[in-house]
């Protein structure tokens, strides 16, 4: 080797051995002159969530930090609402559209080391329907054919099980069966364990949630090709930082200051700090809807003739404008489908919506016999939205001749409170996109709420039994109108967009209904 070889090797072997060289994967990178990144990724959020079974829970911020980062599901929904798979291979369905058979990956593994099998999956999902799906699925649960094979038979039609299972506010999550057998329906689970490539660890009170990447995760999918809530995920950042931060002003601080690197969720007040700014990327995403949701179980919103009153009573545009100060951020629109260019979107019964007449409301309260009685509305102000949107609400329902009572709790005791159907008459709060009717919560009777009506459940039942999806689509047009017109399951205010903000360091990321943490890369 000549000494001008030797100087050369040399000087390779000292740049390999520099410190604080960093690649996308958080390795050590051969002394390239790319950009070096970060081993952390800091999200600030609103607020901490009551828990992360989000099978249990239909709790959005639960939901950002955990779906597709820490669990998975069979299938996935895509950016354009199309289902995608995950855990599962592959599916088969049988002509009519009630049995469903799934076959699962091999070699999957929990963040505890242990390899996904058929028995996980079927006491996972089987607690799902148990806590959620079961007005549809009507007592069917999973079965195991193999360890690698699971088959659910309906006994009945249904076009939109996956969609089901992609889309549920509460999440049909798949989890090491000891943890699904544990915690049953009668409580959320507590060992947060998944498939997922970024895995729990650590849950700092009132601070912070902190997920690590997972090593044993494999990607599936084609490199590059990541939709909505999966396909092919990468913990490009080995620690993701969930900071929470109720006070809108102190993340938008933060973010400014170089705290965090995105902010799930800003005040929409502040869009012009960052508007056209190169040090900020912003990310407008489908926000779902707001709504006032009734207690329909007891008290004195049980009455239809009162959710009728107040539907009639109020100014959705001055509450929508005190929740969002800019028309850019939201939409009067009284469908219970918000994707305007779904089949199932409609205009029926949108003469009862936004009608804002102080005596058509009177005349409903007469009806109803309403004479005083306090109407119980629990909101919080963690969400400044959910805040600001009760405010006026509580206004325009006094100046109709309501006797209102606002409760205003943070979020962990608001939950608490909404727990118990006998401390409150209505709440204040938002819904994801839902892409079917069968699937909106807020229709749901066994979600808070109560929405058992007859009419309602038994048309829900036609349409999930469904086996020629046209025949009832007219269904659903006479079933928005009969809860636009009569029933008033809820006061639908509008449609909102929500905004996220990143710093220019931060690299890739998928951002579809909320911020994921996989495939992003933060620069140092």
């Amino acid at each position: 080797m000549t000494k001008k070889q030797m100087l050369i090797q040399m000087l390779l072997l000292a740049v390999i051995a520099m410190p604080g060289i960093v690649s996308a994967g958080g390795k050590k990178d051969a002394g390239t002159a790319q950009s070096t990144y970060r081993e952390n990724l800091r999200i600030a959020v609103s607020a901490a969530p009551e828990t992360l079974d989000i099978a249990f829970s239909s709790s959005a911020v639960a939901q950002q930090m955990t779906k597709g980062a820490v669990y998975e599901s069979l299938v996935y929904v895509k950016s354009d609402f199309s289902i995608g798979l995950e855990l599962a291979e592959s599916f088969t369905v049988n002509d009519d559209s009630s049995v469903y058979t799934y076959k699962l990956r091999r070699g999957v593994k929990f963040h505890n080391g242990q390899e996904l099998k058929a028995d996980d999956v079927v006491a996972s999902l089987n607690r799902w329907l148990e806590l959620y799906g079961s007005a549809v699925t009507k007592g069917a649960g999973f079965v195991k054919t193999d360890d690698y094979t699971v088959t659910i038979n309906l006994g009945h039609p249904m076009l939109y099980l996956n969609e089901l299972i992609a889309t549920a506010e509460n999440n049909a999550i798949i989890v090491p069966k000891s943890i699904a057998d544990a915690a049953g329906t009668g409580k959320p689970i507590t060992e947060y364990i998944g498939t997922g490539p970024y895995q729990f660890t650590e849950w700092a009170a009132d601070r912070y949630i902190l997920l690590s990447r997972f090593d044993g995760y494999v990607p599936y999918g084609i490199k590059g090709e990541c939709s909505g809530w999966g396909g092919y995920k990468e913990a490009l950042t080995p620690k993701v930082y969930y900071y929470f931060s109720s006070d809108g002003n102190t993340r938008i601080a933060g973010i400014q200051t170089g705290e965090y690197d995105i902010v799930a969720g800003i005040p929409v007040e502040n869009y012009g700090l960052f508007e056209n700014n190169a040090q900020f990327n912003i990310h407008q995403l489908d926000g779902g809807d707001h709504a006032l949701v009734f207690n329909k179980r007891q008290g004195i919103a049980s009455n239809p003739k009162f959710r009728q009153a107040l539907q009639a009573a109020v100014n959705n545009e001055d509450i929508l404008l005190a929740a969002f100060s800019d028309k850019a951020f939201y939409k009067t629109d009284s469908s219970y489908i918000i994707p305007s260019d779904s089949e199932w979107y409609t205009k029926a019964g949108s003469e009862y919506y936004n009608v804002h007449n102080a005596d058509t409301a009177r005349r409903l309260l007469r009806e109803a016999n309403y004479n005083g009685e306090p109407f119980r509305l629990l909101t919080s102000n963690t969400y400044a939205a959910f805040y600001n949107e009760a405010i006026v609400v509580e206004q325009q329902l006094k100046q109709a001749g309501i006797n209102v009572e606002l409760i205003v709790q943070d979020w962990a005791t608001y939950f608490s409170t909404r727990s118990d159907p006998g401390k409150w008459d209505a709440f204040i709060t938002g819904f994801d996109v839902t892409v079917l009717p069968p699937f909106i919560l807020y229709l749901s009777p066994s979600w808070a709420g109560f929405a058992d009506d007859a009419v309602l459940q038994n048309g829900l039942t036609e349409i999930t039994t469904a086996s020629d999806k046209k025949s009832v689509i007219g269904k659903w047009v006479e079933l928005q109108r009969y809860c636009l017109a009569e029933y008033v399951p809820v006061l639908k205010f509008g449609n909102s967009r929500a905004v996220s903000v990143s710093t220019s360091g931060v690299e890739g990321g998928v951002y579809f209904i909320s911020v994921h943490p996989w495939n992003i890369r933060v620069q140092r």
